[in-house]
């Protein structure tokens, strides 16, 4: 049975993926976003009588509620995405990433909207080094984003919304970033930049943007979770950044990386975490590291994309 769902910030790197996805198993889209970055990540889908777009901010009340209507499934997308971009307005990233996320749940709640997920990240658990991180991991947000996110997160929960917590993501997107660490560090391989790296055995975990696409749907599908935490992550998915340029090099050897053995300041997150609760569902990430190394450095190689274009980047 189609549903149709609102997307709050549906034009970004995983709204873009999630489309395409709810579309496919029949269902009817609508996407709030301000587009930001353009409205090219959506064109594709412009024409689609299943599809219906809404430009606006997230913190727009009136629109926000208007878009509310008709709507059975709420994927709350919308936020300032990211550690560095977080610390360029505190007062912004609180507006959209709480006050925001409260608006989208309140009014879901008024039109008796009962199915909420909202984006959330593996960022809370910010440095822990007592293990792999599972949902009963007390968190320990280090960043902006990560403090943000944990606050917005407790309150859908407490409305009975249901929390899915990002591994970092990678991976080819129709509104790609190359400010993820994955995808940036393929573009520098790619491009013959020599890269200097801090911190080379921090660990953090990570999935495609597709499997993020993918856990999403498989939620969305469950009428019978409210008020959970997930973790979209996978044990084997955990990497440190010299386990990342070791892959990198194998398919682009020539790539040359140099240590910055300097403490300074610098996203010093470090943790690792599973998603076995998830898994024990039915769901687990498929896409490999190495096939989307492959994959990206494939676009990039074809010049079909300028990885310089400041669309491609959140910071």
């Amino acid at each position: 049975m189609s549903k149709n769902i609102l997307i709050t910030g549906g034009a970004g790197y995983i709204g873009s993926t999630l489309i395409d996805k709810l579309l496919l198993n029949g269902n009817n889209v609508r996407v709030l976003d301000r587009l930001m970055f353009g409205k090219e990540p959506l064109r594709e889908f412009i024409q689609n009588p299943h599809f219906e777009l809404v430009e606006a901010d997230v913190r727009d009340i009136l629109t926000l509620r208007t878009a509310m209507e008709g709507i059975d499934q709420v994927v709350h997308l919308a936020a300032i995405v990211g550690y560095d971009a977080c610390k360029k307005d505190l007062k912004e990233t609180r507006e959209v990433n709480i006050e925001a996320t409260e608006a989208v749940v309140n009014f879901a709640l008024v039109k008796d909207i009962k199915d909420i997920v909202f984006a959330s990240t593996c960022s809370v658990y910010g440095f822990n080094t007592d293990g792999i991180c599972t949902e009963e991991t007390l968190p320990n947000p280090i960043s902006e984003y990560g403090k943000t996110k944990l606050t917005a997160e407790q309150y859908v929960i407490s409305r009975g919304g249901t929390a899915l917590r990002f591994a970092t993501a990678f991976g080819n997107s129709r509104r790609m970033r190359y400010d993820l660490l994955i995808n940036d560090f393929v573009k520098q391989a790619a491009t013959e930049e020599e890269t200097t790296i801090k911190y080379p055995n921090s660990e953090r975990p990570y999935i495609h943007v597709v499997d993020i696409a993918c856990a999403i749907d498989f939620i969305l599908s469950r009428q019978d979770i409210q008020g959970e935490i997930f973790n979209i992550a996978d044990k084997d998915m955990n990497y440190t950044k010299q386990q990342i340029v070791d892959a990198i090099q194998t398919q682009i050897p020539e790539w040359i990386v140099k240590i910055d053995q300097s403490k300074t300041v610098g996203d010093k997150r470090n943790y690792a975490a599973d998603g076995q609760k998830i898994a024990a569902l039915g769901y687990r990430p498929s896409i490999t590291l190495d096939k989307s190394i492959e994959n990206m450095k494939d676009l990039l190689l074809s010049g079909k994309i300028d990885p310089d274009n400041p669309i491609y980047y959140n910071d």
